[in-house]
């Protein structure tokens, strides 16, 4: 048998690991068929009270018009942007599906690809939105 070497995880430690990753993998599944269901209390639960959500895409225009990368900080203001926009707004109520093409988890991130299927309201017309997400899952539930 060869000697430990330091700083060699053990299997104990391999385990351990593994599960938070899985956990952390588990939470952001939630979030995202959360979204699709509309199911808000279920997204709150997924969220820390302090999240904040960037939107990234050079497209997204602001409010004012300017293309910045505008946040939402807060469960609340999440939770509250998808009740009162995501599904009355932009799509219609049950017509939204999440599919993830991948998941991975490292430490605290979680990184998925995804695409959102909907029916939007503007048009009534088929849309799907392909998505490149980076989350940090400090304290996955």
């Amino acid at each position: 048998m060869l000697p430990a070497i330091a700083g060699t995880p053990t299997a104990s430690s391999r385990r351990q690991l593994w599960g938070k990753l899985e956990r952390n993998k588990a939470v952001v599944r939630k979030y995202l068929e959360s979204v699709a269901a509309f199911d808000l209390d279920s997204i709150g639960e997924c969220l820390a009270e302090n999240v904040v959500q960037h939107y990234v895409a050079p497209s997204h225009h602001n409010d004012d018009g300017g293309r910045g990368t505008p946040a939402i900080a807060s469960r609340a203001s999440i939770v509250e942007e998808i009740g009162s926009c995501f599904h009355e707004i932009l799509y219609r109520r049950h017509t939204v599906t999440i599919e993830i093409q991948s998941i991975i988890a490292e430490g605290d991130y979680v990184a998925c690809r995804f695409t959102l299927d909907e029916t939007t309201v503007r048009a009534n017309e088929y849309y799907r939105n392909y998505y490149n997400s980076s989350i940090v899952a400090r304290m996955a539930k």
